[in-house]
């Protein structure tokens, strides 16, 4: 049996646990990490090629700092691992007029001064002739947008966290963890580990770890369809934006074709919710395509073309959609983050900030009220 102390131990290592095992080993600690699959895998929410990153939060205004502050550290981290991991992008939040996309987006920029142009329907047109939509629609562009290259940013901050010290162990499953006297023992399928502190990051797995907290998630199955758009003009990253559509059947997102890869199209939420991973069917079907061809159909005609390739992942919900970051209610010595509802994996370098200071007790820089445990008790 492995008996080994270290200050902090994560369980789970996607893009959060990484992040997070990455800044604490930074700041001088001892840190171990157990993820149950390997790293990068497809098997939870940290996955899929791309992913958008935008300061222009409609979700809430106090996501905005958090956001800038990722921008940087991705920045940092490309410059530390060498690698391409954020491409400039613009993004498009469209919906019809007084949609709470847009005014969401409206409401963070004036509260921040972030610069951001309103399109009119025929105006979006005329700058982007794929778009369909009619007058009803309106659109706010903002300039300052990326893309993130997912498994690459993965693989960028498992390097990171390793070169600092950390010890990650793939394929390692926590059977349990509990408090003994002054320190927390960790079971797994390879032996147990004593730890000064514990941070628990486990994405679709959190309600099985927090089982104790009874914390009122769930999650959704989710889809993501890439088009093969090679011979179609004008979708390429710098030609093309990244995109949110409100629409009356839901809300839909695009990211263009990245070196001819195709463009990608999901629908964010709108499944239904279940309780645990096993439910969630893993293989991409026709069925999938279907919300995503009646999109197209309605707003983007003439991209309706034939798929590339179609990917299943999960949402792990909050009951308001907006992140949990808190110490566990019964040990200061344990933290957790859970529950980032399908738009957390742009701020995984600011989240592993965040642990790194509940871990070590020290004040947050950004205002995380939104955040806390307590606001499903009142």
């Amino acid at each position: 049996m492995n008996k080994i102390l270290y200050d902090a131990a994560i369980i789970g290592l996607g893009a959060m646990g990484l992040a997070t095992a990455g800044e604490l080993s930074r700041r001088g600690l001892k840190v171990i990490g157990m993820e149950q699959f390997t790293i990068p895998n497809d098997q939870g929410s940290s996955h899929g090629k791309t992913r958008i990153i935008r300061k222009a939060y409609y979700e809430h205004p106090d996501y905005v700092p958090l956001a800038d502050r990722a921008f940087h550290l991705w920045r940092d981290l490309e410059r530390e691992s060498s690698q391409s991991l954020l491409l400039d992008s613009h993004c498009l939040s469209i919906g019809p007029n007084g949609s709470s996309v847009v005014e969401g987006v409206r409401e963070s920029c004036r509260e921040h001064h972030l610069p951001i142009e309103s399109l009119s329907s025929g105006q979006l047109q005329q700058r982007y002739p794929a778009f369909q939509f009619d007058s009803r629609f309106e659109a706010v562009a903002e300039m300052d947008a990326g893309i993130l290259r997912v498994e690459e940013c993965l693989i960028a901050l498992a390097n990171s966290a390793r070169k600092m010290g950390a010890d990650l162990h793939e394929n390692e499953t926590v059977k349990s963890w509990e408090r003994v006297g002054p320190q927390i023992l960790i079971q797994t399928n390879r032996g147990e580990y004593r730890v000064k502190k514990l941070i628990l990051t486990a994405g679709p797995w959190s309600s099985s770890v927090l089982k104790k907290l009874a914390i009122p998630l769930k999650l959704m199955r989710q889809t993501t369809t890439w088009l093969k758009t090679g011979t179609l003009p004008g979708l390429e990253r710098g030609e093309f934006p990244i995109f949110l559509a409100d629409t009356p059947t839901g809300c839909f997102y695009g990211i263009p074709s990245i070196s001819g890869q195709g463009l990608k199209i999901a629908q964010h939420y709108g499944a239904p919710e279940v309780n645990s991973p096993e439910e969630i069917e893993r293989e991409y079907s026709a069925a999938d395509a279907v919300p995503v061809r009646d999109f197209l159909k309605s707003y983007l005609p003439h991209v309706n073309c034939e798929i590339a390739e179609g990917t299943v992942c999960i949402y792990t919900l909050s009951p308001d959609r907006h992140f949990i970051i808190d110490r566990y209610p019964t040990d200061e010595d344990v933290c957790f983050a859970a529950g980032f509802s399908g738009h957390g994996f742009k701020f995984a370098p600011v989240i592993g900030e965040l642990l790194a200071d509940l871990v070590e007790a020290k004040d947050f820089r950004f205002k995380t009220d939104l955040f806390q445990l307590a606001r499903f008790k009142k």
